[in-house]
C-alpha cells in the first residue's frame, strides 16, 4: 500500500482521519462528519489509487479552505 501527503502545518497533538481514496465525495462526506474546522491542522490519511495524487492534494484544499 503506497500513502501521499502533504504537510500545511504539523502538530504532534493534532488528530487523525482516514478519507478513503481522497475524492471529492470522500472530502465532503468527511467534512459533513467532522466539520470543516477540525480538518484544518490535521493529519488526513487516504488510499492511494483511484484518482491521481496530485487531485487528493487539490480536493482537501478545496474542502477545507474554500467549503
Amino acid at each position: 500500500t503506497h500513502y501521499t501527503f502533504i504537510e500545511i502545518s504539523f502538530d504532534f497533538k493534532t488528530k487523525l482521519f482516514y478519507a478513503n481514496y481522497g475524492q471529492l465525495e470522500d472530502l465532503q462526506m468527511l467534512a459533513s462528519i467532522v466539520g470543516n474546522a477540525s480538518l484544518q491542522g490535521s493529519i488526513i490519511i487516504m488510499r492511494y489509487g483511484k484518482i491521481f495524487r496530485g487531485d487528493k492534494v487539490c480536493h482537501i484544499m478545496f474542502v477545507v479552505f474554500l467549503l
